[in-house]
C-alpha cells in the first residue's frame, strides 16, 4: 500500500515525466521497483552507454499509469 501511494504521489508532482522499472522481487524486504523522472533518453544510446549486465533493462521501463 505505501509503495504505491509513493508511486502516485511522484506521478502526481512529475505528470507526464515519471517511469518505472518493475524489477519482480517478491520479498516484502525487497524493493520491487525504481523510478526516475524527466524524459527517457534515446533509448538506443542509452542502451549503448550502459554496462552490459544493464543493457537488458532499457527497454523495460514504463511511463507510470498510478
Amino acid at each position: 500500500m505505501i509503495m504505491e501511494e509513493t508511486l502516485d504521489a511522484m506521478n502526481n508532482i512529475f505528470k507526464g515525466q515519471f517511469y518505472v522499472l518493475n524489477l519482480g522481487n517478491k520479498k516484502v524486504e525487497d524493493s520491487t521497483h525504481v523510478a526516475i523522472t524527466g524524459e527517457l533518453p534515446g533509448l538506443e544510446k542509452w542502451r549503448m552507454t550502459l554496462p552490459k549486465p544493464l543493457r537488458f533493462y532499457v527497454d523495460m521501463w514504463n511511463k507510470y499509469g498510478g
